[in-house]
């Protein structure tokens, strides 16, 4: 009786999961996706964890749809545009691949001989989603890294630019006086003062 029940609970996850694939794939937005595929894989590790009594085909098929999971969690954090998104996104499958893997290591000890195979291989592939997530994750901080030194560098040449303009400027307006300078003291007299002394000396003389 037990095994027909966990034979239904195995069906339904896999209409279950086929119609979440299908509401996934039709978002827009990765970000969502990965979301709503985190959940799907959350339901498949509840399946594998109540399908350990002597359901090793069982354990096998759940296994393999979860890994279906994981590779479209991949794609649709490899499609996340937005940093801020991405961020959020990769955020969501290290916890929720945390989780996976707690319960799939808490059921090697109690799964048949047999089905430990599948367990362990369902253990690699939610440790390589969750290495995927981080390794892009720390892409976009060195990105990020790479751009706020590149702001600062913008920066610093503006700041540069800036004062050898105002250099410039204080250089022109220096010369500019200097010139002002020189020609008040090279203008020369008034041609009237001069006749004027001329005619002084004149009445001098007599």
């Amino acid at each position: 009786m037990r095994k027909i029940l966990l034979t239904l609970f195995i069906s339904f996850l896999f209409v279950a999961g086929i119609s979440a694939l299908s509401f996934c794939s039709q978002q827009d937005n990765p970000e969502s996706r990965v979301s709503s595929l985190l959940q799907v894989a959350q339901d498949y590790i509840e399946g594998i964890s109540q399908s350990t009594a002597g359901n090793e085909e069982g354990i096998e098929n759940l296994v393999e749809e979860y890994e279906v999971i994981v590779q479209d969690i991949e794609d649709s954090i490899e499609e996340t545009t937005s940093d801020e998104g991405l961020l959020r996104a990769i955020e969501a499958v290290s916890s929720g691949t945390a989780r996976h893997l707690e319960v799939l290591e808490g059921l090697l000890d109690k799964v048949p001989e047999k089905a430990r195979s599948a367990i362990e291989h369902a253990i690699e592939v939610s440790q390589r989603g969750r290495e995927k997530a981080l390794s892009r994750l720390q892409e976009v901080l060195l990105k990020r890294e790479r751009e706020r030194e590149r702001i600062r560098e913008e920066e610093q040449l503006q700041e540069q630019e800036q004062l050898q303009e105002q250099e410039q400027l204080q250089l022109q307006e220096q010369e500019q006086e200097q010139e002002r300078f020189l020609g008040e003291f090279e203008k020369p007299e008034h041609p009237g003062s001069t006749h004027s002394g001329r005619s002084n000396n004149r009445r001098d003389r007599k």
